[in-house]
């Protein structure tokens, strides 16, 4: 039952993780030129790199984007892969086929911790099962009698879920250090000096798993017009 509801939570933060928008900064439309901002230097006309941004008029340091023609916001990166902007970018992971970033982080978290936690339930019951096989227990269902090849398939098992948890549940341990310090794995492992929440880490970890902000991007607006046209039509027609 236990194995069952981990099983459960796995593959559903792991669709979550997959088709949650990450958080894509949405692109400019405008030309390249008109998108910059540009400042005087000793007398040259050069690129800016502080651009004023937010209600407060607050000046930070950005990086201007050639893909997407636009300043990007502070933590935020282009993603090779994916090919967007993405707020508080973590890392691509190919396993959900996903950028992991500031909207779809918490369900990357539940889904890393719960593949360790089927992993850990997979040896222990496996391990379960030999002890009672060799001490030639009776009283169970999965007694000796009638077992088969049931005992090699729970060694095959065993060595299978030991080789995969080491790497699995790092990971889990990883990115549980990195939440705590407000930090992501970009900015850890180019030593970046940067952290966005404060010192508490049980304050970081309730903000990453309670913060759900809405999306930039609208992706209704990716459909052409008359195929949305069509739609609603077919919406009204079935209503």
């Amino acid at each position: 039952m236990w194995f069952l509801a981990v099983l459960a939570v796995m593959d559903i933060s792991l669709v979550l993780a997959r088709y949650t928008d990450p958080g894509i900064v949405p692109r400019q439309a405008r030309a390249d030129d008109e998108a910059r901002v540009w400042t005087r230097a000793e007398g040259e006309l050069v690129e800016a790199r502080e651009v004023v941004v937010g209600r407060e008029g607050e000046t930070v340091a950005a990086n201007y984007c050639e893909t997407c023609r636009l300043y990007r916001p502070p933590r935020a990166s282009h993603c090779g892969v994916c090919d967007n902007c993405v707020l508080h970018f973590d890392h691509h992971c190919p396993w959900t086929g996903n950028c992991v970033g500031l909207r779809n982080y918490k369900y990357y978290l539940a889904f890393v911790w719960s593949t360790t936690l089927g992993l850990t339930l997979i040896i222990a019951l496996c391990l379960s099962y030999l002890f009672e096989v060799s001490s030639g227990s009776e009283q169970t269902a999965l007694g000796q009698a009638g077992s088969g090849g049931r005992p090699t398939l729970a060694l095959v098992l065993i060595v299978y879920a030991v080789i995969i948890v080491w790497p699995v549940g790092g990971l889990a341990v990883f990115h549980i250090y990195l939440v705590a310090a407000g930090r992501s794995t970009k900015e850890t492992i180019k030593g970046l000096p940067y952290q966005l929440y404060g010192s508490s880490g049980w304050r970081n970890l309730a903000r990453v798993l309670c913060m759900h902000p809405p999306a930039a991007l609208d992706f209704t607006s990716l459909v052409p017009a008359a195929s949305r046209a069509y739609r609603d039509e077919d919406d009204e027609t079935r209503g």
